[in-house]
């Protein structure tokens, strides 16, 4: 809405982009190189499904010009669409969250049969290397709070898991290394097991 309320998506601005260039895309490239030149490492790049993927072919191959290093890691929901983002678009990585980050989370949490790991990695073939695991990201629950395990020692098979079954990336987010349970009644989030993505909190 172009006027959400407090306990909805208020900071995050919603660009019509058009599958085709536009001033909104110019903009985009701009604040894009800025970071580049600061010398980030990357871009995570947030629901991409919701952005015509031609803006982001032209903005990622203009960016790799000049920094052919810098990596653009994508979080893409429908692992149909998987090939496409890797080989048409160009990005480098992306996260594995219908595989197996859900598949990690059902089988530590809901005693889903393990079989279904090796599933994942067999269903993503050589797809593999592209992926981003992970155990945390700012949209899922932690690990050591009560709506997950309750002990982020209980997370420490899946982490194996994550971060050893294959040759793909793994991220480990902040505080997750220190069993931070994100359980504090932080702002609009509330007590949800997460850390906060709408207020400063430390």
């Amino acid at each position: 809405s172009p006027t959400p309320g407090e306990n909805d998506w208020y900071e995050t601005v919603k660009l019509n982009y058009c599958d085709f260039r536009t001033p909104t895309w110019d903009k985009m490239l701009k604040i894009l190189e800025f970071w580049s030149a600061k010398g980030i490492d990357g871009f995570r790049c947030d629901m991409v499904e919701l952005v015509p993927w031609q803006f982001f072919k032209w903005a990622i191959a203009l960016i790799k010009e000049k920094y052919p290093e810098l990596q653009f890691i994508a979080e893409v929901y429908r692992k149909e669409l998987y090939h496409k983002y890797i080989y048409g678009v160009g990005f480098d990585l992306l996260y594995d969250k219908s595989g197996m980050y859900d598949t990690l989370r059902s089988v530590a949490q809901n005693g889903a049969d393990a079989c279904e790991i090796t599933a994942c990695w067999q269903n993503l073939g050589a797809m593999q290397s592209y992926m981003l695991n992970f155990l945390e990201n700012h949209d899922e629950q932690r690990i050591a709070s009560s709506f997950f395990a309750g002990d982020a020692h209980r997370g420490f098979a899946l982490l194996c898991v994550s971060a050893l079954l294959n040759d793909a990336s793994f991220m480990l987010y902040f505080g997750e290394e220190v069993g931070e349970k994100g359980m504090d009644r932080e702002g609009f989030s509330g007590l949800d097991g997460r850390t906060t993505i709408f207020d400063w909190w430390s």
